[in-house]
């Protein structure tokens, strides 16, 4: 805010003290002595100087009404000058670009990205909001996905934040991305959007690219056969195929396209007959990629 500084009648000298009040409205300055004090107001300068002052503590997006009033060394106090108002602007956080997946289980990935500012990139925000789906992430549908955490902002604009997303579907394709939020609610536009897969678990838990295991062994029919693919083979068709001691395929369970998932053998062949209990083998058959377990089926 800036004003000429008044003189003090009537040698014409300079006023002691400035009284500079803010109030939510210019009606709410008709009682001064209520308003809020504005602190940091300089000395008064010489007569017809501009003086200026700065209000700090304001909220983003509030109405503020300003008058000042003077008083001179004897204590004698003006009249209250006119009435100022202004309306700040909400100022959005600037939005992430570079968040990554660092690593993913079957459950939970670990994402990563550099902090934005409460204000485009200066200061630090309230919160992350962040959203996974099974399909890509575009700002229309970031609210709708299924999948969200909140995490609290750690840092300021310029460090280093990470967040723990658990709750994930196993042996999927994700896409991730998230929003900034401040104080009072104001959101960044959406992030970059990252990927990443996620693991079955079981008894592949941990395990990176083609792989195919029971869940149990020796075991009876039926058996659970846990299965992943790599990413080059996601958009194909897969198949398990189970052969005999002998190296005849007694049945194929075709799984369709995919990153993973749990199969069930029945124990029976192609042609729904019960095999006897005895060493078989499965074969993952992916764009290929082939991968094989042994299996103990107990009577």
């Amino acid at each position: 805010m800036s004003w000429t500084a008044p003189s003090d009648p009537p040698a014409g000298a300079r006023a002691a003290v400035y009284d500079l009040r803010r109030a939510p409205s210019a009606a709410a300055l008709g009682d001064f002595a209520s308003a809020t004090p504005v602190a940091g107001v300089p000395s008064p300068s010489a007569p017809g100087t501009v003086e200026h002052a700065r209000a700090t503590g304001l909220t983003e997006g509030g109405t503020y009404a300003f008058a000042v009033r003077s008083r001179d060394a004897e204590g004698n106090v003006s009249a209250t000058s006119n009435v100022v108002s202004a309306t700040l602007p909400h100022v959005a956080p600037a939005a992430v670009r570079d968040l990554v997946v660092e690593s993913a289980s079957d459950t939970i990935a670990m994402l990563r990205w550099t902090a934005t500012g409460d204000d485009g990139t200066i200061g630090r925000p309230q919160r992350y909001l962040l959203r996974a789906a099974t399909e890509p992430i575009d700002a229309a549908g970031f609210a709708a996905a299924p999948y969200a955490m909140d995490a609290p902002a750690s840092t300021a604009s310029g460090g280093v934040e990470r967040a723990r997303f658990a709750g994930l579907p196993a042996g999927r394709r994700l896409w991730f991305a998230l929003e900034a939020e401040d104080a009072v609610g104001t959101r960044s536009l959406l992030s970059n959007v990252a990927t990443s897969l996620t693991g079955v678990g079981g008894p592949l838990a941990g395990r990176a690219g083609i792989g195919l295991a029971s869940g149990t062994q020796p075991a009876r029919a039926p058996v659970a056969l846990w299965w992943q693919t790599s990413a080059v083979g996601e958009n194909a068709p897969h198949r398990i195929e189970l052969y005999d001691v002998r190296g005849r395929m007694i049945r194929a369970i075709d799984l369709g396209a995919g990153v993973g998932g749990v199969a069930q053998w029945d124990g029976r062949d192609g042609a729904g007959r019960a095999v006897r209990a005895g060493l078989y083998f499965a074969r993952l058959a992916s764009v290929g990629e082939r991968t094989s377990a042994r299996i103990v089926l107990l009577p």
